[in-house]
């Protein structure tokens, strides 16, 4: 399945950072979820429960040790995503967490326990669909660096 990833709803606010990749993995796609590694930006582990994001990456990248473009997390920006099963109003307030895949990123209906964001609305370009788009916010406690904070 390929996914849009994910991306600000509009980027005015939007804090967006160049950053150096990690030299064994620099490849991943513009919307994937990324975090830093000794300060390096790589795409968040595919298969693995991620518990913090950096920001998501604005622009593909195939070059290891690359300056990247990154937006950076922030619970108070909207970001579009799409879900992973079909949307629901019943959703919106709910937290969720990621399925991670290079290119295929999406908000995970199935993960509940291990959430990095709050779907705040279904973006009304789908309303209610499968595989239709949500607005959602970081959490606090899933932005890097932050650890227990809400």
């Amino acid at each position: 399945m390929s996914t849009m990833g994910f991306q600000p709803l509009d980027t005015i606010g939007v804090v967006t950072r160049h950053l150096p990749s990690l030299a064994s993995t620099g490849n991943f796609v513009k919307g994937d979820a990324i975090y830093l590694n000794s300060g390096l930006v790589t795409k968040a582990a595919s298969g693995s429960v991620v518990c913090s994001i950096f920001g998501v990456a604005a622009a593909d990248n195939a070059v290891a040790s690359a300056v990247v473009p990154i937006y950076l997390a922030d619970p108070k920006t909207v970001w579009v995503g799409e879900f992973d099963d079909t949307t629901s109003n019943a959703y919106v307030g709910q937290n969720y967490g990621l399925n991670i895949t290079s290119g295929s990123m999406s908000v995970d209906l199935g993960e509940a326990t291990n959430t990095l964001v709050r779907i705040v609305d279904l973006d009304p370009r789908d309303g209610v669909k499968s595989l239709g788009r949500v607005l959602f916010c970081w959490k606090s406690t899933a932005i890097q660096g932050n650890g227990a904070a809400d």
